[in-house]
């Protein structure tokens, strides 16, 4: 069993935050900034387990569940890609990031769609029956 040492220290919400180091030749200034960048990679986690279904999958075959992986990988690779691709401007720091910038540009190409054609119709009604169709 390794061992590991710990530190306390204060945080500005008033109450300690404890970490835990398996490496006992790092002091806590050097423990600190590691976490500081394992963080994005938490929140990343958790956001592919969310948002793409990582952790809640059923499938009956093997088959299945390899093909599920592959499109999860698929989907995984894309946001990486889009994250380390993406202009300065945008600011985009983690997979969450990406996400909703890509679901921030469709709507925002759905919604051009539908405004450019209720000005070539001249009449919204038909737009909104077209886009907003009642389900059956």
């Amino acid at each position: 069993m390794e061992k590991s040492h710990g530190y306390r220290l204060k945080s500005s919400y008033g109450k300690p935050r404890y970490f835990l180091c398996t490496d006992l030749s790092l002091s806590a200034q050097q423990i600190l900034p590691i976490y500081q960048k394992r963080w994005p990679i938490e929140v990343d986690n958790f956001y592919v387990k969310q948002h793409l279904g990582l952790a809640d999958f059923r499938v009956q075959s093997y088959e299945a569940t390899e093909k599920w992986c592959a499109i999860v990988f698929l989907a995984l690779v894309f946001l990486q890609w889009r994250l380390n691709h993406a202009p300065a401007k945008e600011r985009l720091r983690s997979l969450a990031d990406v996400v909703r910038q890509h679901r921030y540009e469709h709507a925002r190409t759905f919604v051009e769609a539908v405004c450019q054609e209720a000005v070539q119709l001249t009449d919204y009604l038909p737009v909104l029956q077209r886009f907003l169709c009642q389900p059956t």
